[in-house]
């Protein structure tokens, strides 16, 4: 898991994976497979955690996108980025993973990667939702909301951007006022913390 966009692995360009195996012998394998080529695979523990973090990623890439179709700023991507890493560490401990997990190449490096990159098809659903192209919202992202609240896999409700997110995906014409209702929120939190 990590950071391999396949456009740029193909242009000769670097790419980086956490790579989990059950048997950690078969790392030699891994090493030669990829012996000569630029990307970078490092061995890597937590299993569970790193799957958690590569799936979760998706739902909150797709608020990069939103946010950059609405012009929200580098500061709100900022903000989403450490707000997302802290929901992805307690989401991931809370099935058994490590707190330090989602800061690996699996969680940070392909939020980072995903989140911001204007070809991330995540990303681009998020600018839709924004545009109100509504018809073609399909992709991984969406797949894990549905799974999530479907099969009541972790309280979403006690995350607020995953809370967006799935608000956002479950109402995209109300998108205007639910994202003004977390900024006003995250405002009311700010003047408590003083």
């Amino acid at each position: 898991y990590g950071p391999m966009i396949a456009e740029e692995l193909s242009a000769d360009q670097h790419g980086f994976a956490d790579v989990v195996l059950s048997d950690p012998t078969n790392m030699v394998v891994i090493e030669s497979l990829f012996r000569g080529s630029k990307l970078v695979c490092l061995q890597a523990a937590d299993l569970h955690g790193r799957s958690w973090s590569v799936i979760l990623k998706n739902v909150y890439a797709i608020l990069f996108g939103v946010v950059d179709a609405l012009q929200l700023g580098k500061n709100m991507r900022g903000h989403l980025m450490v707000g997302a890493m802290a929901e992805l560490s307690g989401i991931v401990q809370s099935f058994g993973g490590q707190a330090h997990t989602p800061y690996s190449y699996a969680g940070l490096g392909d939020l980072m990667t995903t989140g911001t990159s204007e070809d991330s098809h995540h990303h681009t659903l998020g600018r839709k939702l924004v545009m109100g192209e509504w018809s073609d919202i399909t992709g991984e992202g969406v797949h894990t909301l549905q799974m999530v609240e479907k099969y009541r896999l972790f309280d979403w409700r006690g995350y607020p951007l995953f809370a967006l997110a799935r608000d956002l995906l479950a109402a995209p014409e109300k998108l205007h006022e639910r994202v003004e209702s977390y900024l006003k929120e995250l405002r009311e939190l700010e003047s408590c913390a003083f």
